[in-house]
């Protein structure tokens, strides 16, 4: 069986892929497409979490806080997904695990090295699929969900520290590590551009590229739900974070609960929802990671350019 090994990354379309894909299950496994829902539904991120090293909000929302309680929690778990596997092989080709983080949460080489220590002798091929957006792009959806989380400031005070040096943003470095553990054969990568994407749908994209037996079918397919995570315009994003600091020096029940309300119109309002005007810092942003997007074009997409 072969094995498609989604890995993201954060703010490509990879809840609305996922969405689909388990929206789809059971008729994907009429074709032979086994999609993982033991990891997690939809986000798989229970794989991340046990191949990574430090704790996050996966392991605080299943009371994990030291080494003890990690063990207890994934007590056998590699042996259980290996039977699992084993078990959709009889009726299945391919094997589909998602999950963005994925390349978020696995920064160092050992821990990749580790899961494809797992995964390798299982499966006859591996495809690590990764999509890529622009660092600016990427930084303007990451705010759009500091805002929802309570971010106070404007874009141009949100992630002003990041450069080459982060892995999140320095895709040449953070592909280089799979590489390292899977081979550059085995690698993926697309750029996330909905423009470009097929019908400019991240599950056309998908689907056109990893799953071809399935495009002559899709239109009966569960469409599953409209686009989600969007990202704010400029217009919601400045009336958010100033709500968000209001909320801050709320001293009443009463006031937080008007505020609150106030914070859901917004969100819900069509009128406001327009698209983002470039920020003017864009091109500063962009121009910090020249280098590395030289790397990563020249490297794995054979061509000298950049985003």
């Amino acid at each position: 069986m072969n094995l498609i090994l989604h890995i993201g990354t954060e703010k490509t379309g990879t809840t609305h892929l996922q969405n689909w894909l388990c929206s789809n299950k059971e008729t994907l496994s009429t074709y032979g497409f086994a999609v993982n829902s033991s990891l997690g539904r939809g986000n798989n991120r229970k794989l991340a979490a046990f191949f990574q090293n430090s704790f996050d909000e996966f392991h605080k929302d299943h009371g994990i806080s030291n080494l003890e309680e990690k063990r207890k929690f994934f007590d056998r778990f590699l042996p259980k997904l290996r039977r699992e596997i084993e078990r959709q092989s009889e009726k299945h080709h391919t094997y589909i695990i998602s999950s963005e983080h994925l390349s978020s949460r696995l920064k160092h080489a050992k821990q990749i090295e580790r899961l494809s220590n797992f995964l390798i002798p299982i499966f006859d091929e591996i495809k690590i699929v990764a999509y890529f957006r622009k660092q600016s792009d990427l930084r303007v959806s990451l705010y759009s969900t500091a805002l929802r989380n309570g971010f106070a400031s404007p874009l141009s005070d949100f992630q002003t520290d990041k450069n080459e040096d982060s892995i999140y943003y320095n895709y040449f470095w953070m592909l280089s590590l799979w590489e390292r553990a899977f081979g550059y054969d085995a690698l993926y990568p697309s750029i996330y551009n909905r423009e470009k994407l097929v019908k400019n749908d991240i599950r056309y994209d998908f689907a056109s590229k990893y799953l071809p037996e399935i495009m002559p079918f899709l239109s009966a397919f569960n469409p599953a739900e409209t686009f989600v995570n969007e990202s704010f315009s400029a217009e919601q994003a400045e009336m958010l974070y100033r709500l968000n600091a209001q909320l801050k020096s709320a001293e009443t029940d009463q006031q937080i609960k008007r505020l609150l309300a106030e914070k859901d119109k917004i969100l819900d309002m069509s009128c406001l929802k327009l698209p983002f005007k470039k920020p003017s810092d864009n091109i500063d942003f962009d121009s910090r990671f020249e280098h590395c997007n030289q790397q990563f074009f020249t490297h794995y997409f054979s061509y000298d350019t950049t985003f």
